[in-house]
């Protein structure tokens, strides 16, 4: 009887531990996607302003989102902004394939802002690129991991983010944003996105 009750206090005690494990590091636990949903700048929150050059040795500029450009003085309704790395594989995949989104996407602006050797080739067609030099803006955007991507209002307004692993992923991307924006440029984007997906 004593073993038991011995085993019945190891359990639960056990059991006590694990709750607090998963209450302390549960994010860990999720599937990669779902993690990074939980990291980075939150949904809803203003981005603040960061400096980038047109390349490695170039004179900064500040980048225009936020309270550092007037929402007026752009036409896109969305600003795709995807954080990448020339030392990152997958990164090196998506440029030769995500010149195809702009086409698809035209109330949306992409940009590709590299870090360490920034590309020297061709920029993706429809995409305009920007170095962040020792990384600066990644840390500012509070990027958790590489490629990851913000959708940005014309306001500076995160609307949707997560980690880029093919082009599906920034489909997604697009039209989680859009539903979160006011119904005039919600039903600008979604008929896009939704036929973007049905051609594929």
């Amino acid at each position: 009887m004593a073993t038991y009750v011995i085993l019945w206090l190891l359990v639960t005690i056990l059991t006590g531990m694990v709750l607090l494990l998963y209450r302390e590091y549960g994010r860990s636990l999720l599937p990669a996607k779902a993690r990074m949903q939980l990291e980075g700048l939150d949904v809803g929150t203003r981005t603040p302003s960061i400096w980038l050059t047109a390349h490695e040795d170039g004179p900064p500029f500040q980048f225009p989102v936020g309270d550092a450009h007037a929402a007026a003085e752009r036409p896109s309704i969305l600003q795709v902004l995807l954080f990448a790395s020339s030392t990152c594989p997958i990164c090196a995949r998506l440029w030769d394939e995500v010149g195809v989104l702009p086409a698809k996407h035209k109330a949306v602006e992409f940009w590709w802002i590299g870090s360490g050797t920034c590309q020297a080739d061709q920029p993706p067609p429809g995409w305009k690129v920007a170095c962040s030099k020792d990384r600066a803006a990644h840390d500012t955007m509070e990027v958790p991991v590489l490629p990851f991507a913000y959708a940005l209002d014309a306001d500076g307004i995160v609307r949707a983010k997560g980690l880029m692993n093919d082009l599906d992923d920034f489909r997604q991307l697009i039209t989680a944003a859009a539903e979160n924006l006011a119904p005039p440029a919600r039903s600008t984007l979604l008929p896009v996105a939704a036929a973007s997906e049905a051609r594929d």
